[in-house]
């Protein structure tokens, strides 16, 4: 259960949310618009009838989640590592 109490107590928090994810949330709004005028400011705006050839999602922890559904939403990546990142010796 759910103890609202523990919103008002800095320390249980500070004990609770080891990773500010309560802070990241509280912020979004603020990012998302700060990233919108950012990409305004950019003129990314004369890109916006093209597509993306690729994307590359890098992850960790519950933040992986983000391709998973990158995964499910484009019919699949050509290519996915998963577990631990691939070394510079890996592709020679």
């Amino acid at each position: 259960m759910f103890d609202e109490a523990r919103l008002d107590d800095p320390d249980a928090l500070e004990r609770l949310d080891t990773h500010e994810a309560l802070r990241a949330l509280a912020t979004a709004g603020s990012q998302v618009r700060r990233s919108v005028r950012a990409a305004a400011e950019a003129g990314l705006d004369r890109l916006a009838d093209l597509r993306p050839r690729g994307v590359v999602v890098v992850a960790v922890g519950g933040s992986a989640v983000v391709g998973d559904l990158f995964v499910a939403e484009l019919d699949g990546p050509e290519f996915c590592c998963e577990g631990r990142m691939p070394t510079r010796s890996s592709f020679s």
